[in-house]
């Protein structure tokens, strides 16, 4: 009966140390619409950095980027039909590898449960980074960098759990010509019924993914 006892407290232990895990170890969910950018956007988000505001771009980016519009040959490309002011990294006529940050604390306050973004002829030369209070996600392009093709230019959304939706910052990166991007929309409070499913599945399908020194977090493509 002792040996009984010990062996289903033991499972119990394993049981409760296994979900403090997923919960900690939480994945990120990224999924994406065809372009052109349209309204409406993702369920309760708004957009909070559109590249029109001089003062705002300046309190919230750092790093090497530029705010232009239009497209110059072999430097940048307007995302498919966007008219207004974009982000691109690297700067005009800088040389690549390069990275912009964006500061969300200077957005917005408390957790970030999804935020998404239009996403500009996406490549293999992107990167999206996610510096949160759990680690560092970083989500690869991987598009042909077709300027004017709907599955190269889409916007991207991620949902945030756990330790992630304390979302410090957001790097852009590119390791070539270029990354464009436009309209961040973000969403705070408790994620819907439908989010948490989803959120359910990534656990299982990173469950099992080995970590680096870094903590990289696995991004599940919903």
């Amino acid at each position: 009966m002792n040996q009984l006892r010990k062996a289903l407290l033991g499972a119990a232990f394993v049981a409760a140390t296994s979900l403090a895990a997923a919960s900690a170890n939480a994945a990120v969910i990224v999924s994406s619409t065809n372009g052109p950018d349209s309204l409406p956007l993702p369920a309760g988000q708004s957009v909070l950095l559109d590249f029109e505001d001089a003062g705002q771009n300046a309190s919230v980016l750092s790093g090497d980027y530029s705010i232009v519009g239009g497209s110059v040959p072999d430097q940048y490309a307007a995302p498919w039909l966007d008219r207004t002011s974009y982000i691109v990294v690297p700067a005009d006529a800088a040389v690549a590898p390069q990275s912009a940050f964006i500061n969300v604390a200077a957005l917005m306050s408390g957790p970030v449960h999804t935020f998404s973004f239009y996403w500009g002829s996406n490549d293999t030369y992107n990167e999206v980074r996610l510096h949160t209070a759990g680690g560092v996600t970083t989500i690869a392009g991987t598009g042909n960098g077709a300027q004017a093709l709907p599955l190269t230019n889409q916007r991207f959304t991620f949902t945030l759990s756990g330790l992630d939706t304390d979302l410090q910052s957001i790097e852009l990166y590119s390791n070539g010509k270029a990354f464009e991007a436009d309209d961040f929309a973000f969403k705070s409070g408790v994620p819907e019924p439908a989010t948490w499913a989803m959120m359910i599945m990534g656990f299982g399908a990173v469950g099992g993914m080995a970590r680096s020194a870094r903590r990289r977090q696995a991004a599940v493509f919903a």
